[in-house]
């Protein structure tokens, strides 16, 4: 077993870094903790550590004591340093005192750490070299943390910060006018599924060198990898000449050469010249709100800066699935087919509408096929597109509108497949439409069974082996499905939705919708909101 110590000044550092791996399963055993070097002196003779991982800005004895110490008295302690992002300098400085390697201490992921800690156990003296080669090594990483911190304007010191850049010999000063271009993996969702974190890992390295390469030859820029499927270019212009139409030739030319060597569909989008570290998150949102704008398009387009900021637009609220309902109930999939080619067609018009606004009524048709699955003990997360995604991730996840109509039109299918698409008794079909045409009026066995001409006994037999559910669960089921619709495509109060769905008395209704939905109305409301429902 390798023993670990972790000095720290900040305790929940310590708890974190602790708690983010299962220590004894890989081969580790964290045998002491210290607040500073002091106190992780005083704690060698008796915890006799292999491995040491160090802040290096401590009160009293600091990072760099511990580790000359260690080199004069404990000279086989291998040390690696707990560094924040702006700490490229006292990294070298601690490298060249002897330090192995370093960690992000509070963004480093559980492989990562296990990865740098397999390297100093499987073979130590080799691990220790120049400290360049060490940067080198991990320069993707720091150059993603750089650009993170610049976008967050999280710095602790701005002249410190823009000294990392020439310390690192990146092509980028943000002293110079410069253009943010925003590259984007087209429908991100499908290489996630497909491929393991590694491999797109690997995928995102192979694009930013095929990347530098491209924009080496006609420009001046540095490539940093970004959030997910992401990246972002720091071009600097000449001052004369079409530098967007130059810049969009590059992006071409990465395109081509990202889909035939790597397989893989990127969009981007440029942002205005800017000048300043201030101004880059404001050149970074200008870009990334352009890119947005492929939900309307296609693959591998390129997206300029507005001209003119239009307002947006608010979703009609004559937009509603009660037709699908329609169909669904029918039985009849080609007609519901043919409704959402209808209802793709509203949103492919509605290019002022927000985008998160457009997804959420999108999620009201997902609603109705849910409803439609429980009635015919159907998993809906069973039923998955041609790259292996629920309909629900589609709807959020999917960068096109043409992708999520796809994604809809594949579930249809195999939901045809699924059901035989029967249509139903017409008695039990009648009722279902008035019931959830008439949600708001009382509702009961006995007014059904005679508009349907049918006794009592024969007709709740009848409905159950239908539906399979009795009459009040049903009508409870339709009630509260569509209260969840009108939590997520209106403003309406719970009780004024209570009142909507024909449950007058709000206490019993919030009863009702937890018993079925295993939370409040409020809390389901903010689940939607924050993307959490379906997953």
């Amino acid at each position: 077993m390798v023993r670990v110590m972790i000095v720290d000044d900040e305790v929940l550092v310590r708890i974190g870094i602790r708690s983010i791996i299962n220590w004894e399963q890989h081969g580790y055993s964290v045998v002491s903790e210290a607040g500073n070097s002091r106190e992780a002196i005083e704690k060698l003779p008796k915890s006799r550590p292999h491995i040491i991982l160090t802040d290096l800005m401590m009160d009293g004895m600091d990072g760099f004591d511990l580790i000359e110490y260690c080199k004069q008295n404990y000279p086989d302690i291998r040390i690696a340093v707990l560094s924040s992002h702006n700490e490229f300098e006292h990294v070298r400085r601690a490298m060249k005192m002897g330090a192995v390697d370093y960690i992000f201490k509070l963004t480093v992921k559980p492989e990562e750490l296990l990865k740098v800690l397999d390297e100093m156990r499987a073979s130590p003296q080799e691990s220790i070299g120049h400290p360049d080669k060490i940067i080198l090594k991990n320069l993707s990483a720091i150059k993603t943390r750089l650009i993170y911190t610049g976008i967050q304007q999280s710095y602790i010191s701005r002249s410190d910060y823009l000294a990392e850049f020439k310390a690192l010999g990146l092509d980028t000063d943000f002293e110079l006018r410069y253009m943010i271009l925003y590259i984007s993996i087209d429908d991100f969702a499908k290489e996630q599924r497909r491929d393991s974190p590694a491999q797109i890992q690997l995928l995102k390295a192979s694009m930013e060198n095929v990347i530098h390469e491209v924009i080496s030859s006609n420009h001046k820029g540095e490539t940093y990898n970004y959030a997910d499927g992401d990246l972002i270019i720091v071009y600097h212009p000449e001052i004369d000449g079409d530098c967007f139409y130059s810049i969009e030739e590059d992006f071409h030319t990465i395109a081509e050469y990202l889909h035939r060597y790597l397989g893989v569909s990127v969009s981007a989008a440029m942002s205005d010249p800017y000048k300043g570290l201030d101004a880059l998150p404001a050149a970074v949102s200008q870009a990334v709100s352009s890119i947005k704008h492929r939900f309307w398009g296609k693959k591998r387009q390129f997206y300029l800066p507005p001209v003119n900021s239009k307002g947006e637009s608010q979703i009609s609220s004559e937009i509603k699935p009660h037709d699908l309902s329609d169909a669904l109930l029918a039985g009849n999939l080609s007609i519901a087919n043919e409704y959402i080619t209808y209802l793709m067609n509203v949103w492919w018009s509605k290019t002022d509408v927000p985008i998160d606004s457009i997804r959420q009524i999108i999620l009201t048709y997902y609603v109705v096929f849910v409803r439609y699955c429980s009635e015919h003990s159907i998993d809906i997360n069973s039923i998955r597109d041609s790259s292996g995604i629920t309909l629900y991730d589609a709807i959020i996840h999917y960068d096109f509108l043409e992708s999520i109509q796809k994604s809809f039109y594949e579930f249809i299918d195999q939901l045809g497949s699924l059901t035989g698409k029967h249509p139903g008794r017409p008695e039990i079909l009648e009722t279902k439409r008035y019931i959830r045409d008439n949600l708001s009026n009382e509702l009961n066995i006995e007014s059904m069974a005679e508009r349907v001409n049918i006794s009592k006994s024969y007709f709740s037999h009848m409905f159950k082996k239908e539906t399979g559910s009795s009459f009040i669960d049903y009508v409870n089921n339709v009630r509260i499905d569509r209260a969840k619709e009108l939590l997520i495509s209106s403003n309406m109060r719970v009780n004024e939705i209570a009142s909507e769905v024909g449950i007058h008395n709000p206490n019993y209704f919030g009863i009702i919708f937890k018993k079925l939905t295993g939370m409040t109305p409020g809390d389901y409301r903010a689940s939607i909101n924050e993307g959490k429902i379906g997953e």
